[in-house]
């Protein structure tokens, strides 16, 4: 073969092979942007209502088919979300009514009486039935000190029992958590008598051995109470030394205010720490599957419900959220949302829908989820938003000034950036060397240096021209025009809607 077949031969393969390594990378784009715009975009985000008060009586009617919308495009709420909540932030903390602690206390009884008569069994059954109605509301026990006295009677003789039954585990694990939760008080022989003691004396001995440690509860409200274990340890943030290694549980109060239930694990040797907001306690509602925040006013929502809200998002491991809640707008009662992202604290989406005087359609509703999910039928539903956000997620009621200075430079930029950023690569795919395999390469092209330049400017032309992008739709709120970075997995994808 001649050099002169030798060069074209050997282009023509370096050009194949830079066009199929160009068509590999688009494809992994295109993938990337595929799976990104699907239901994993949506999975990281959650479904939260929010009220100026309790949860209104229509609430399920007019919000359901919002919900059912959302839900079934990929977004977590309901049931899904509020279990989420209440084990991995805190559960309520729920108060017995006087029938359902004359029950708890009839069977401690009977339980204790069964013991008594030796009939273990039976003892077993009637003190697990009482000591769980009494565990299932631990703010009961928080604001009757008297009744841990008959929580500690039903452990310390289920334990006893077990041990009758020949079932050692469970009779060590259930002194445990009378160790646990009353380091206050003793078993003494003379009221309980020899084996009881010593059972304790032995459970408490090998917890002794593994070493102590403690728990450090940080509260924002100096007002609030704290409880652990349903113990009084004091009013603010505490540390609380000396605990046995193992599980607690944390409860805060103000006044008859019952916040939440946050439990903690405890190892020997560690300060464990928590951290509890009385804004979010207070306000925070999950019972019946239905996750919302109940201010105490619309001025308590305006105020909080944000940075409530993100707080929360950011607790369970998600990177955006929906505000739901029925509100005033324009003079009526309207089904009202709003998309947030954790990482800007600047809406994604806002619109409403009214439902006074006449609620509207299933049909209707749907349309509203479905423009809070992917901005459908934004003209329809889309409301300005009146907060701004600064850099630290602080919101202020006012527009910003300024105009808008990148109306014009954000499309020039951008343009030269792409166009240069293209030019650039062309000049570093063309690129010829000089020497090939020894010999002098008549069609020598040095471009790659010039390419290299080229791509340099125009990426960042590229990254100038998105971030006039976003300015510009910053200042396009009172025209209507809304820019928003949705947080992904490993990256995040931004949007443009409205005027440009």
């Amino acid at each position: 073969m001649s050099e002169s077949d030798t060069f074209p031969l050997l282009r023509a393969r370096a050009a194949g092979h830079s066009m199929r390594t160009m068509r590999s990378v688009c494809a992994v784009v295109a993938i990337s942007v595929v799976a990104a715009s699907g239901a994993g975009a949506h999975a990281d985000t959650i479904v939260l209502e929010s009220y100026g008060g309790e949860r209104p009586a229509d609430a399920d009617s007019v919000l359901g088919p919002v919900i059912t919308e959302l839900e079934s495009a990929g977004f977590r709420g309901g049931t899904s979300l509020a279990n989420q909540i209440d084990s991995k932030v805190s559960a309520p903390a729920i108060s017995l009514d006087p029938d359902r602690v004359a029950e708890a206390d009839k069977f401690i009884n009977s339980g204790k009486s069964q013991f008594q008569q030796g009939a273990f069994k039976n003892a077993i059954r009637d003190l697990d039935h009482g000591l769980k109605i009494f565990d299932s509301a631990p703010a009961t026990l928080a604001r009757h000190q008297n009744l841990r006295d008959e929580r500690f009677d039903g452990l310390l003789y289920l334990a006893l029992s077990d041990k009758r039954e020949g079932k050692q585990n469970e009779a060590v694990r259930t002194m445990a958590e009378l160790v646990r939760s009353f380091p206050d008080k003793d078993v003494s022989n003379a009221k309980y008598g020899p084996e009881a003691r010593s059972l304790y004396q032995s459970v408490k001995g090998d917890l002794s051995q593994q070493g102590a440690g403690a728990l450090q509860v940080t509260v924002d409200d100096a007002r609030t109470v704290v409880f652990v274990n349903e113990r009084f340890v004091g009013g603010g943030t505490q540390k609380v030394t000396g605990l046995a290694p193992g599980h607690y549980r944390v409860y805060v109060q103000q006044g008859q205010l019952s916040g939440r239930l946050h439990e903690v694990d405890v190892e020997a040797g560690v300060v464990a720490t928590i951290t509890v907001s009385w804004a979010t306690d207070s306000a925070l509602r999950t019972a019946g599957g239905k996750p919302y925040l109940a201010f105490d006013s619309e001025k308590s929502r305006e105020d909080n419900e944000r940075t409530e809200a993100l707080r929360l998002t950011r607790a369970v491991g998600a990177s955006s959220v929906i505000l739901l809640g029925v509100h005033e707008m324009d003079g009526r009662r309207s089904v009202v949302g709003v998309y947030l992202s954790v990482e800007s604290a600047r809406p994604v989406r806002k619109g409403s829908v009214a439902i006074d005087p006449v609620t509207p359609p299933e049909d209707k509703l749907r349309g509203f989820g479905r423009f809070l999910a992917d901005g459908s039928n934004e003209d329809v539903y889309s409301v300005p938003d009146t907060k701004v956000a600064d850099d630290h997620g602080h919101q202020d009621d006012r527009r910003q000034p300024g105009g808008r200075p990148f109306k014009t430079w954000k499309w020039v930029t951008t343009g030269a950036g792409v166009a240069a950023l293209a030019t650039g690569i062309t000049l570093i795919v063309l690129d010829e060397p000089a020497i090939i395999n020894g010999q002098r390469n008549p069609a020598e092209l040095n471009s790659a240096p010039a390419g290299y330049v080229t791509t340099a400017v125009g990426g960042v032309l590229t990254v100038a021209g998105i971030y006039f992008w976003i300015r510009d739709a910053s200042d396009a709120k009172s025209e209507g025009t809304r820019t928003s970075m949705i947080p992904l997995r490993g990256g995040g994808m931004v949007t443009l809607s409205g005027q440009f």
